[in-house]
């Protein structure tokens, strides 16, 4: 019998060795310390879950680019924030983010690639659209860094063929040839403006032919709506209170100052609402101008036009995506100039010797501190209140008043004043109204009445004025009653017919000596 090779004698023992080492390593792992070890090992290496991640992409609403605006992404969840579902008028009555994942009512589609999303709302879920083409506020603001002078002249050459003098000899005029001019030289600095002006007329005989005007000095800070005045200055009063008049005065004054901003208005902006299909595009004309264009995502629009669009061919023409036109002509009344909107307020405050005999002598004031100050608010775009009031020696004097605009063709002003001074207690008393009617056409009436001894700056500076010069002391007196009426119209933008008539009652005869 032959003998086994080796081998048949080897292969046996190794695969015996082999079964042995795997029931032992099988045994090992079966066990309760090894199995944690396992389960440790595998969740050390799973993926951890991603946070919500807030990301800024492009939204378009409806097939209308809306800007760019933050989202939430979360596990391939996609929901938008209070901030942006006010921004894109999507209404949100929780407060809390949209999921828009799994919603029928809204359509999206986030491509992260390009950071766009996709929404499509039912323009019935939309809210409305507020379009302003007001005042953009600042965005028009003045550069103050200026540095530099300007100088202005008028020159006038004139012959005359013989002549009188005037009683004062301050106006002299004869034969042969006279010139005059008016001169002004300014200066600029970052939020300062300086100005000194004269005329000149040699035909002046026994009065100065150089006379200085103005001389002034402003300050108007550039981030303040603000300016203060140094030099000579005319009273600022609201020009809806009848009773208040400005006079010549050298001294200081405050107030609000919007000339630093060309885009601001005071006065209230007219809006027109309507709605809109997704897609569509709006266009404002103003005489025949286009002012202003934008596409929307449809649903309900408030457009507040510019100040240029009162009194003016005005409208709207709304193109849908299938490229059909609407023209919405509109006919924006002119706005009162006595109105305010809503919320603006303006003030103003100064103090100083008013001054007399402007363009004849170069410094005449009377050495008698006089103060005022005024101040009207704007409750709503349709209802303004003011106050103006004057102090000084011997005088006391306060207004206060109102301007309502009832509808858009009624509007009434009324205003009552008191003072006291060296003659008594008065009161003065005035109330107005504003129709307006079809095809441009305007009425304005007022009446007045003043009660007692009614005194302000002007009256009260004058008499003692006319006591040092030996003037009537009544023509700075404000007058006993009066009544005036107003009727203009229109026919197109450039050309419109006004009628003007008043009527004023004095108590005694006048003579024009004081120039205010």
């Amino acid at each position: 019998m032959p003998r086994p090779s080796l081998a048949r004698r080897v292969w046996p023992g190794i695969g015996a060795a082999a079964v042995v080492l795997l029931l032992s390593d099988v045994a090992r792992a079966e066990t309760p310390g090894n199995t944690q070890e396992a389960l440790a090992s595998h969740f050390r290496t799973a993926p951890e879950a991603v946070p919500p991640q807030m990301q800024l992409v492009q939204i378009f609403v409806n097939g209308v680019d809306a800007g760019l605006h933050q989202i939430i992404v979360s596990s391939g969840t996609v929901s938008l924030p209070a901030a942006t579902l006010a921004a894109l008028r999507i209404p949100n009555a929780g407060g809390d983010p949209l999921v828009l994942t799994g919603r029928a009512d809204i359509g999206a589609q986030f491509d992260e690639a390009k950071s766009r999303l996709d929404l499509t709302v039912p323009i019935t879920m939309l809210g409305p659209n507020r379009l302003d083409l007001g005042p953009p506020g600042d965005q028009l603001a003045l550069s103050p860094e200026t540095w530099g002078t300007y100088a202005n002249y008028d020159i006038n050459v004139r012959r005359g063929f013989g002549g009188t003098t005037n009683g004062t000899g301050t106006i002299g005029a004869g034969a042969g040839t006279q010139w005059g001019g008016l001169f002004d030289l300014n200066a600029l600095a970052p939020d300062f403006i300086g100005h000194n002006s004269w005329a000149y007329d040699s035909a002046r005989g026994g009065g100065q032919p150089l006379v200085r005007l103005d001389s002034n000095l402003t300050w108007r800070p550039a981030w303040l709506d603000l300016a203060t005045v140094t030099g000579d200055l005319i009273s600022d009063v609201p020009i809806s209170l009848p009773a208040a008049r400005a006079y010549r005065f050298g001294g200081v004054q405050i107030g609000t100052d919007h000339s630093a901003t060309p885009s601001w208005t005071s006065l209230p902006v007219p809006s027109v609402n309507g709605t809109a299909q997704a897609q569509s595009s709006i266009d404002v004309f103003i005489n025949g101008q286009r002012q202003f264009q934008t596409k929307t995502s449809g649903g309900p629009f408030s457009l507040v036009l510019p100040p240029g669009a009162a009194g003016s061919p005005t409208s709207i023409v709304v193109t849908d995506v299938t490229g059909r036109n609407i023209i919405l002509p509109l006919e924006v009344a002119p706005v009162d100039a006595r109105l305010l909107r809503g919320g603006t307020f303006l003030w103003s405050a100064g103090a100083g010797e008013p001054r007399f005999g402007y363009g004849s002598l170069s410094a005449d004031y009377l050495m008698q501190p006089y103060g005022f100050g005024n101040a009207r608010f704007g409750i709503a775009d349709n209802l303004v209140v003011s106050l103006h009031s004057e102090a000084g020696r011997r005088l006391m004097e306060l207004e206060a008043g109102s301007d309502f605009a009832a509808t858009p063709w009624l509007s009434t002003h009324t205003s009552i004043a008191g003072s006291r001074s060296d003659r008594g207690a008065g009161a003065f008393a005035s109330a107005g109204l504003t129709l307006r009617g079809p095809w441009r056409l305007s009425i304005d009436g007022q009446g007045s009445r003043a009660i007692g001894h009614y005194d302000d700056v002007v009256s009260v500076s004058g008499r003692t004025y006319a006591a040092k010069h030996a003037i009537n002391p009544l023509a700075t007196l404000p007058a006993q009653g009066s009544v005036s009426g107003r009727i203009s119209w229109q026919a197109t933008p450039n050309f419109a017919c006004p009628r003007h008539s008043s009527r004023t009652g004095i108590r005694a005869r006048r003579r024009s000596v004081l120039p205010h």
